[in-house]
């Protein structure tokens, strides 16, 4: 038998349990065994092992569990802003870092992780990878085959425009999301999706930003606020609130939060309209690519349906993806009624050679999961020495992805001046 990966899971919270560790133990098995766990919370850890019934060792420190444990690979799904640590020390130490995106949250964290990479280069043989799970979409995947056989031509423009409704976009607003030196802000943590498949679509690095956005419905912009949902006294006024604990009774691993509150201090359920938070919840973005294709890009949180269109224009057609989807996953139900059981899912192509067609794609199943089918088999059954794949991010994939929204970030916070994206990988 083929001797079996070794991994560790850094980050023990929802992401790093459903996205990763469950489906490792469940599911490829026979290619890889999670060998211990590491987080800043103890609780948590202990709870995890109750859950599954393990007795998996647990570290509060990174280092120690490399050397105690020597995994051959470490799933990273920590706090965005410090993923920089654990993928340099992962990569230093000669192993491969899978990183859930974004892989960084400033220019200076690119700068580090990209230079730790290149002076490791002859210890870590192993590419690390970031999971950049958009390029898994299937729509995403038949718009970059169509674009690489030149069913519109040379491309010259793309719109990209996300809606996160009122149900979905709050959430950001109540976890440790909403503040920018945790996650960047919305156009890295979130936006570092889109910009990573826009990178991968057009096949050429981003040149120049423009950007603009401010904070109109969440933070300081709420009528009124509490701490938290939790024993808030504006619940029953209030669109947003949450029942943290109805809600983690159907979601296992988000009971884990709540048992670690007193130790950790971070509870899931604060007030979206905490005057501390200081993320955009709309954002607009103009840049273009070195090799002169342009983008029109916008993120907003607060919209009344989820939704997502892309436009490619090029010398020879246009290809359209129109999406309107359900957001059953987060907590609260600020939601338009039936929207839980409506979806809607179109691609285009308007061809001056093929005339209209409508391309069959497949049908949304659920938050990310047609993806997760996809990338995870890449991802734990291929052997760790195999090529990456064509939808499998570097690490300086991973870089690039956040650096435009890094750059939009610096520009609207300087009246929407242009910002050099590669410059600030030059800045000391």
């Amino acid at each position: 038998m083929t001797k079996r990966t070794r991994y560790v899971l850094a980050g023990v919270g929802h992401r790093g349990l459903s996205f990763f560790a469950e489906p490792l133990r469940k599911e490829f098995a026979e290619y890889g065994e999670l060998v211990g766990l590491f987080d800043i919370s103890s609780v948590r850890m202990a709870g995890v092992n109750r859950m599954w019934g393990t007795n998996l060792p647990v570290y509060t420190d990174f280092n120690a569990m490399l050397s105690d444990l020597n995994p051959d690979a470490v799933l990273i799904a920590t706090n965005d802003a410090s993923h920089v640590d654990y993928v340099v020390q992962t990569v230093e130490a000669g192993k491969r870092a899978i990183c859930e995106k974004p892989l960084v949250v400033t220019a200076g964290q690119a700068r580090r992780v990209l230079e730790s990479a290149r002076l490791s280069a002859d210890r870590c043989t192993i590419p690390s990878i970031v999971t950049h799970n958009m390029r898994y979409e299937s729509s995403v995947r038949q718009i970059k085959e169509m674009i690489d056989h030149g069913r519109i031509g040379q491309v010259s423009r793309i719109l990209f425009n996300e809606k996160l409704d009122r149900h979905h976009g709050a959430d950001y607003f109540r976890r440790w999301h909403r503040f920018k030196a945790n996650s960047g802000g919305l156009l890295v943590q979130k936006g570092s999706h889109h910009f990573d498949v826009l990178n991968w679509l057009t096949g050429s690095r981003p040149r120049q930003v423009i950007g603009r956005g401010g904070l109109q419905v969440y933070g300081k912009s709420g009528p009124f606020r509490g701490v938290r949902c939790t024993g808030c006294s504006f619940a029953q006024q209030c669109k947003y609130f949450a029942d943290l604990s109805t809600w983690a009774g159907d979601v296992h691993e988000l009971q884990l939060y709540i048992s670690a509150e007193e130790e950790s201090g971070y509870f899931r359920d604060g007030c979206v309209f905490d005057e501390r938070i200081d993320i955009e919840d709309y954002m607009d973005v103009l840049y273009d690519y070195n090799n002169g294709i342009e983008v029109t890009y916008s993120l907003m949180a607060f919209a009344s349906i989820e939704s997502c269109r892309i436009e490619v224009e090029g010398m020879d057609g246009r290809l359209v993806f129109e999406e309107i989807y359900p957001t059953d996953w987060p907590p609260g139900d600020h939601i338009i009624p039936g929207m839980e059981k409506f979806q809607s899912r179109r691609l285009t192509l308007y061809s001056y050679r093929e005339g209209v067609q409508q391309i069959a794609t497949d049908h949304w199943q659920g938050d990310w999961q047609t993806e997760r089918l996809t990338m995870l088999p890449e991802l734990f059954a291929r052997p760790l020495e195999a090529p990456l794949t064509e939808c499998q991010a570097t690490l300086e994939d991973g870089a690039w992805a956040v650096l435009i929204g890094i750059a939009a970030n610096r520009s609207l916070e300087n009246n929407s001046q242009p910002v050099d994206v590669s410059s600030l990988l030059e800045e000391d």
